[in-house]
Formats: structure tokens, C-alpha cells, sequence
């Protein structure tokens, strides 16, 4: 592991800077997106900072797998690094990062890909939401493209980082794996995020799922490295810092995005504190003891 991805894993919260405190109130409409390393907590974060009608949530357009029905946007491979002369395919995004991921757009070819349930879950939350509704857009394997994304939707990004031996042991649990790393690797030496170098030593790793999977982090983590030096308005925060102080985090992370914290997200992390306390004193067939653990996916 580089110097620089061990300062990462130590490195403090922005949120506690002096110049991050500001509530971003002109920016309190633009489309929010949460994004970060997979399995570092950006379902949980996207979730709780959703939990309101007046918020859209709007899950993981870059996925090749599930993309989201309201846009014909179609990733071509995960992590694809969109820049500005991808007008076309930015166009194709357009509909979700200005607050159109509506019901009444949605695209022809989406019943196939997703099926009738997968739609249907999508249509009653659609009825939740109010047609004023501030959109979230929750997605790791857009990370590459934050920047493009920001730059020509102007929107707001929160970055949410992960210790690597916690972003390996969830992707263990799920017999998850960065199986083709190699071919990863291909796609992304042309984008000069990263040396050669640092490049080159995924070359080197054995066939070992943890060694792939540690790789693959020390470059997300380079890459945020980059991200936070060059957008210091941004929002980052650490898992670690929302798991150890939910109220805290998430008030802090709501009053830099112009959001309310009380009412629905305060209540949502109280009953998962709640359910944590219920779990401590019977801890007979619960293996999850923290908030972080209680309602993450990734």
C-alpha cells in the first residue's frame, strides 16, 4: 500500500474544516450524487440523506447490470470515466442530473431490462416522492466520471471513504471480486489518473481475491486523493467518522447539502440506534453491533 493511500486512511474529516461548515443554500436544488469506492457506505448514506419526500433517490445509473429505467444512458463497462466530449452519452444523462428521472420519462427498453418488479418498486416510490423532490443519485461506478458530471450538471458531490481491510472483508462476504483487475486496469491507463507505475503493480498480484480487491481500493483511494485536492468545496467524509457519530455526521453532512436533518432522517438513525441497543442486550443471534453494519449495502 502507497504513502498516500495510508494517509488517506488517516486523514480527517473535511467536514470538521473551518471552511466546510457553510450550509450550500444556492446550490440547495441541484442533483446530489454519492459516490466512492464500492462497499464504502454510499447505499447507507444515499438512504438515510433520501429518507424524505422531498428528496428523489435514484439508484446507480452507471450500473451495466440494472441501469436506471428513466434514461436510454447505457455504461459500456464499470467505472467508465466520462469526460466533456462525451456529449452524447452526457445528453443521455441529462434527464437524471436535472431532476427528470420521473415516472412520466421513462425509457421503452427498461421493462425488458429490469422486469415488471424491479418497475413497479420504482413506481411506488415515485408516488412517495413529491414533484418538487430534490434528486439523489447514489452510484460507486460512476466515481471516475464525478468530475465531468459536476462540472456540466452542477451538482452537488458528497464522497464517502472506506478503511481498505473494511472494503475487502464486505466484498469477501458477498464473493464479491475484482476478478478481470487486468482488464480494469486496461481501460483506465489511458485516462492518466494514474503513473504507470502505479498501474504496473497490479501486474504483479497474485491470484488472490484479496490482493485484487486491495489493489483496486489503493487506486480508488489515489483517485479521491485527487478529487479532494482539487475540489476542496467538495463534500468527503469517512465512514468510520458516520458510523462512530451518526447524528453528528449526517447533521453536518445535511446542513452542507441545504438539507433538513430533523424529522424523517433524525428518525431513521434514532431507530437504528434503537434497534443496535436491542441487539447488545440480546445478543444471542445477532452478529451485527453497529450502526454502519445495520443498514449497508455499499
Amino acid at each position: 500500500m502507497t504513502n498516500h493511500a495510508l494517509e488517506f486512511t488517516m486523514m480527517t474529516s473535511p467536514l470538521d474544516g473551518e471552511n466546510n461548515s457553510e450550509t450550500m443554500s444556492d446550490t440547495r436544488q441541484s442533483t446530489i450524487l454519492v459516490s466512492g469506492c464500492p462497499r464504502s457506505g454510499t447505499t447507507w448514506l444515499g438512504k438515510v440523506l433520501s429518507k424524505s419526500p422531498d428528496v428523489r433517490y435514484i439508484h446507480e445509473p452507471f450500473n451495466v447490470r440494472t441501469p436506471h429505467p428513466s434514461t436510454s444512458f447505457r455504461s459500456r463497462y464499470s467505472f467508465e470515466h466520462l469526460t466533456t466530449d462525451d456529449e452524447e452519452r452526457l445528453n443521455q444523462l441529462k434527464k437524471i442530473f436535472t431532476g427528470g428521472g420521473r415516472v412520466w420519462t421513462l425509457d421503452k427498453r427498461s421493462l425488458r431490462l429490469r422486469g415488471l418488479k424491479g418497475l413497479l418498486n420504482w413506481y411506488v416510490s415515485e408516488l412517495r416522492t413529491r414533484k418538487t423532490a430534490q434528486t439523489l443519485v447514489k452510484d460507486p461506478i460512476a466515481f471516475l466520471s464525478v468530475e465531468t458530471i459536476a462540472a456540466r450538471f452542477k451538482t452537488q458531490i458528497v464522497v464517502i471513504g472506506r478503511r481498505p481491510e473494511s472494503i475487502i472483508a464486505s466484498h469477501l462476504s458477498r464473493q464479491w471480486d475484482f476478478a478481470n483487475l487486468h482488464t480494469y486496469v486496461k481501460t483506465m491507463r489511458p485516462l492518466n489518473i494514474w503513473t504507470d507505475e502505479q498501474l504496473d503493480k497490479t501486474l504483479d498480484c497474485e491470484d488472490s481475491p484479496v490482493q485484487r480487491l486491495a489493489h483496486m481500493w489503493r487506486l480508488l483511494a489515489l483517485w479521491q486523493i485527487q478529487l479532494r485536492d482539487r475540489h476542496p468545496d467538495w463534500i468527503f467524509v469517512r465512514h468510520e467518522d458516520l458510523a462512530k457519530d451518526p447524528e453528528q455526521g449526517f447533521s453536518t453532512v445535511c446542513r452542507r447539502l441545504g438539507l433538513e436533518y430533523k424529522g424523517t432522517r433524525e428518525a431513521y438513525i434514532q431507530s437504528l440506534k434503537r434497534a443496535i441497543r436491542g441487539q447488545q442486550r440480546h445478543p444471542e443471534g445477532h452478529g451485527h453491533r453497529t450502526i454502519s453494519r445495520a443498514d449497508q449495502r455499499s
